[in-house]
């Protein structure tokens, strides 16, 4: 997973981007079940935020389904599942995923991110209530991915920028879709992020998606900050990366 330093390097025609609406979560408290986790999102990365959560399901090649989902209660009630049960699949070689809709939180309400690895116990990560707010997310479920490629800012494992390129299918195919979602760790940085496809071998690239600006994660209860991009057709005879900028410096995945 080490960084490779690019430029954005434009060429040729350039398509019309497809409809890809950016919206940054900040990733809350942890269901973690061993190679199985799920991630509680809030898109309220700031007070004024949206007041939506989503759960952020990863198989770090568990050898068994993850399944994860999402939980809401009223504040003094019992905990109820308020997202399907979503199952992502085992991979021998490749990290997996998959994300929730968003859902609605706020005051009088409290949610977290459950998950369950194979038959074994369940386990939840602590609750979270946002604050009240009239804005409406534009958040969206993301199917099962399969993570291709990784690129963070600096060549070592203290990092504080991160994207990652994700396929629909474990092999390209020639209907696979490709996506990406970046990550932001710093306190105080904020990360950027693009997908990018080439159609000759990498000599040129032009962006298909918009770009994803990620919010520093900040010194609040949240880990980090991510956003998704959505699904770009990526069949054989096409490369896809996906290129990050922070600090100004831009470094970029090889092409899948």
């Amino acid at each position: 997973m080490a960084a490779a330093v690019a430029g954005l390097v434009l060429g040729g025609s350039v398509p019309a981007l497809a409809a890809d609406t950016p919206q940054a979560y900040r990733v809350l408290n942890i269901a973690n079940d061993g190679l199985c986790g799920a991630g509680l999102e809030s898109a309220q990365t700031a007070a004024s935020g949206p007041a939506f959560v989503s759960v952020y399901i990863e198989n770090q090649r568990a050898g068994q389904p993850c399944v994860g989902w999402l939980e809401r209660a009223p504040k003094g009630k019992p905990f109820g599942r308020v997202s399907p049960k979503i199952s992502v699949p085992s991979s021998k070689a490749l990290i997996t995923w998959a994300k929730s809709a968003d859902y609605a939180d706020g005051p009088g309400l409290r949610a977290r991110a459950c998950v369950r690895r194979g038959t074994g116990a369940i386990v939840c990560g602590g609750a979270v209530t946002l604050l009240k707010s009239a804005l409406k997310d534009t958040g969206a479920a993301e199917p099962v991915g399969y993570m291709q490629r990784q690129v963070h800012n600096l060549n070592n494992p203290v990092f504080s920028c991160s994207g990652t390129l994700s396929s629909t299918a474990p092999a390209k195919t020639a209907t696979s879709k490709v996506d990406a979602f970046i990550s932001d760790f710093s306190s105080t940085k904020p990360c950027s992020g693009v997908v990018q496809e080439s159609a000759d071998g990498g000599h040129h690239w032009h962006n298909v998606s918009v770009t994803h600006h990620d919010p520093a994660a900040g010194n609040a209860a949240g880990a980090f900050t991510m956003s998704f991009t959505t699904r770009f057709a990526d069949g054989k005879g096409t490369l896809a990366r996906v290129c990050i900028t922070f600090l100004n410096k831009t470094y970029c995945t090889k092409g899948w």
